[in-house]
């Protein structure tokens, strides 16, 4: 499973990505993820999972300042979505002010089922 927030000037999505085992249904796995959304909302987020997901985003952004085409990617994209090619250096410090209680309210907020879209892709059966 995976989740995807992308940058954009206007509000985006927040999507979840997952493809269950062959012995799990699709059905299986968006109840865990609902049980794991409705934890987050009830009980909120430890400080140090936070501050692990603070690390890495701040560690990728490093990593890519390290060679000049990342650099310039970094660059071009914060122009492209937020009028400023440096206002990647801006959403860090920002980042860094996000607290648990911040995630709680967000999660409360905004990931219920009356803002759900959902799409169901499953394969054909192989004809016999």
């Amino acid at each position: 499973a995976s989740c995807w927030l992308g940058d954009s000037r206007d509000p985006d999505l927040l999507t979840f990505n997952f493809e269950p085992f062959k012995d799990r249904t699709v059905e299986e796995v968006e109840t865990a993820i609902r049980e794991e959304i409705a934890r987050l909302q009830k009980d909120g987020l430890e400080e140090n999972e936070l501050q692990k997901v603070k690390n890495q985003y701040q560690a990728t952004a490093i990593y890519r300042l390290d060679s000049p085409v990342w650099f310039a990617v970094w660059a071009a994209e914060n122009h492209l979505f937020y009028g400023d090619w440096k206002a990647g250096y801006a959403y860090l410090d920002r980042l860094n002010k996000v607290t648990p209680k911040d995630i709680q309210a967000v999660l409360a907020k905004y990931l219920i089922e009356d803002n759900e879209v959902k799409v169901t892709l499953k394969r054909k059966e192989a004809a016999r």
